[in-house]
């Protein structure tokens, strides 16, 4: 009988209580009997502060203990579980009926307490109905002390875990029934120390945290802090610990942005905590004559980008939950602020910590070769060896690492290429963990939920380099490649899609270019996009992503079916060369900034098929011709090297002609006294011929000035700045003295004495 479950749960609870660990119940059936189990969970829990985490809320039922309680807790979709991160629950349940969210359940995870209990709610699938990641996450349900997983078809007296009074036992271990309650007072003073109103660094590692964000504020500029951590050691409250002993001091203004108010709140409620006669108003936290104050990311950037006075005040910038964010935007905020703390989350559920700072690693070198690393390890949140911890690890891939030997060279011709199927990658968990491991490291953004999507997505193709010409135990993984099968739709759906009123899933290379550029054909296109290029670090910049990318290209074309070979990505001054070297041709540049990058989208593509070449011949053209006007207009600030970059790719650019009258007009205005207006055409036909030319190597400060001014129609109170002048006039001066050397064989080539 399903009462008899409350001393199982009941005995569940107080090992969890006892060692102040988390621990994971998984009851498999129906919604039906999940809320009748549900009802028997100890009272003592129910009623503290819990997580309801599912599409709908539970509507509540006088005759369920469970769902009066409900009434009380935090509900949240598993698509906003985010918000919850930095938030504290003495009990989580995750609705997973309709399909489990990895990302929900790992960030929900984090959010639970030691002495607490997560519920995973979980439908009873026949065989035919599991998807890959159903098989993959039920490898991982195994009952053991820690674990308990209930099946409604499985009698209570086979659970491997019971003796014959039902309860759960130790393995080894004295037995459940002699484990006696804790007192209140007892479970208080172990809750308190997580409580947030304590006023001291709970760790030693916690400590030395807080003397590292105060020595970054304190000390010499330019040498930011980058602070490391998994769920639960503190981060948050380090950074409030630190801002609350500065403002002691002296007042200041310390700034925190994060990519949600909410990530901060337990700094907050930290500084609130340990300053007497501090008060918090809206999004900052007052005290004396100084304060913290949170300023969401885009208004944080806008004010850097501008030089408001507000940005250039701030005494400290606290960055939490860095990893979240674009690598664009975070080093926009390392140049202007010269004291900068970066907090980040290693084994992260909206971006990895450790994919993060190999990235950013190469801004934080070139502007700031003093920075500086911190990792907190001791847990806060619950007691070392967590249980949950480990299996959420181990369930969704958190911790996978590259291979610890990698090799630092590579025999490219004996490698092999192939095509893995989500079977394999199943019947192959570590070569699973390895692939994983490579995309956390290249992509810091990646996420549990990708995990779900290369097992469980028919149109995510998964290409592996392996060291040898067959796959075995001794077989070292050297790249992979993940593709997007896209396009190929039906002439009915095509032309809506090129109206805008459908937008399939997971086709953006057809969609965008049909319903964005206009292009009615490209949804009966069949594409293969490739969404990301993964290679360990220690083989980078040997050829082996482009080597890839060429064998995918020769294997589209061999199979068949498939026209265009493409991409999407945030345009960068690294990455234009990588694609153009690759054959392909740039197809449309986004307009506005890509959420996920901080940067607009390039789309790139070469030809598979004599269809697939026949329309990039036209959408290229297109885009060479439209590039001007677009670079004038909506992209007025696309970086200068990337603008002269996209002129050189363009095959179809045909720069006007520099004439002979264009000429004189050059020399009057190097060598006479005609102003820049006068002659702005020429200078213009003259520039857009030397940046197309990628024999041409103009002065660095020059290019930046004539692509602002000529290309981009920037006003001169844009330019001046660069310049560091304050009048059009000095800038003129300047730009002749510029000029000359690169005009001193005019007199000749127009027929004029040099004297």
């Amino acid at each position: 009988m399903i009462s008899s479950l409350r001393p199982v749960f009941a005995n569940l609870h107080r090992q969890a209580v006892t060692q102040y660990q988390r621990r994971l119940l998984v009851l498999v059936g129906s919604s039906e009997w999940s809320l009748l189990c549900l009802d028997q969970l100890p009272q003592a829990l129910i009623e503290k502060p819990g997580l309801w985490v599912a599409p709908l809320p539970v509507i509540p039922s006088a005759a369920s203990v469970f769902c009066v309680n409900l009434a009380k807790a935090t509900w949240v979709k598993p698509s906003r579980c985010h918000q919850v991160l930095g938030q504290e629950f003495s009990w989580v349940v995750v609705d997973a009926f309709d399909g489990l969210d990895p990302d929900a359940l790992g960030a929900s995870s984090g959010a639970l307490c030691g002495g607490g209990l997560l519920v995973l709610l979980l439908p009873a699938l026949h065989s035919i109905d599991k998807k890959p990641f159903d098989l993959w996450l039920e490898q991982h349900l195994q009952s053991t002390t820690a674990m308990l997983v209930i099946r409604q078809a499985m009698p209570l007296e086979n659970l491997p875990c019971f003796d014959s009074n039902h309860l759960l036992l130790e393995s080894g271990r004295r037995s459940a029934t002699d484990i006696a309650p804790q007192s209140d007072t007892e479970a208080a003073s172990r809750t308190n120390l997580n409580h947030v109103d304590s006023d001291v660094c709970l760790t030693a590692d916690q400590a030395a945290a807080v003397k590292q964000i105060m020595r970054v504020a304190q000390g010499h500029r330019h040498r930011p802090l980058v602070i490391s951590a998994d769920r639960g050691r503190g981060k948050s409250a380090s950074l409030g610990i630190a801002a609350a002993k500065l403002l002691l001091q002296r007042p200041r203004i310390i700034r925190v942005t994060a990519p949600a108010v909410s990530a901060i709140e337990p700094l907050f409620a930290r500084v609130l905590a340990l300053l007497p006669g501090s008060y918090r108003q809206a999004h900052q936290v007052l005290f004396e004559q100084g304060r913290v104050e949170f300023v969401a990311l885009d208004l944080l950037l806008q004010q850097v980008d501008r030089g408001d006075a507000a940005a250039s005040q701030c005494d400290l910038l606290l960055v939490d939950e860095a990893a979240a964010i674009p690598a664009a935007m975070l080093e926009r905020l390392l140049r202007h602020h010269s004291r900068i703390v970066f907090s980040t989350t290693v084994h992260g559920y909206e971006g990895t910590g450790r994919g993060f700072l190999i990235r950013f690693r190469q801004a934080l070198d070139k502007y700031t070769p003093s920075w500086r690393r911190f990792e907190l390890t001791t847990p806060i949140r619950w007691s070392d060896e967590d249980p949950l911890e480990r299996w959420i690890f181990d369930t969704l891939l958190l911790d996978a690492e590259p291979d610890s030997q990698p090799r630092t060279a590579v025999e490219l011709s004996q490698s092999h290429f192939c095509h893995w199927t989500s079977e394999q990658l199943l019947a192959h968990p570590q070569q699973l963990r390895q692939l994983f491991a490579l995309l956390v490291q290249a992509h810091y953004r990646t996420r549990p939920s990708d995990l779900r999507d290369l097992l469980d997505n028919p149109l995510l193709h998964v290409w592996l380099l392996h060291s040898t010409p067959e796959f075995n135990a001794t077989s070292q993984l050297l790249g992979v490649v993940l593709v997007s099968v896209e396009g190929g739709f039906e002439p009915p759906l095509a032309d809506q899609i090129w109206l805008g009123q459908r937008r399939p899933v997971g086709h953006l290379l057809p969609q965008v270019l049909a319903a964005q550029s206009g292009w009615r054909q490209a949804p009966l296109l069949h594409f293969w996009r490739v969404l990301r290029i993964a290679v360990p670090e220690s083989l980078r910049r040997q050829g082996i992503g482009r080597e890839m990318i060429r064998r995918l290209g020769d294997h589209a074309i061999q199979q068949g079916g498939v026209d265009i070979l493409g991409t999407s990505f945030g345009a960068s001054v690294d990455l234009l060369p990588f694609w153009h070297s690759l054959s392909m041709r740039p197809l449309r540049l986004g307009i506005t900034p890509d959420a996920s990058s901080g940067c607009v989208s390039l789309l790139y593509g070469s030809g598979c098929s004599a269809s697939g070449q026949d329309f990039l011949a036209l959408a290229g053209q297109r885009f060479a011709q439209d590039l001007l006007r677009q670079l004038q207009g909506v992209n007025t600030d696309l970086d200068p090297t990337l603008v002269r970059q996209l002129l050189q790719q363009c095959r179809g650019l045909h720069p006007e002609p520099v004439d002979q009258q264009d000429l004189h007009d050059l020399y009057t205005l190097v060598f006479g006294q005609r102003g820049w207006q006068q002659v702005e055409p020429a200078l213009y036909r003259w520039t857009l011929q030397q940046l197309a030319d990628p024999d041409v190597c103009l002065e660095p400060l020059l290019e930046r000035v004539l692509i602002y001014r000529l290309i981009q129609r920037r006003d001169w109170a844009e330019i001046l700045p660069l310049l560091q002048y304050t009048g059009v006039r000095q800038a003129e001066r300047w730009l002749r003295s510029r000029l000359k050397p690169l005009f001193a064989h005019l007199p000749l080539t127009i027929g004029i004495s040099a004297e």
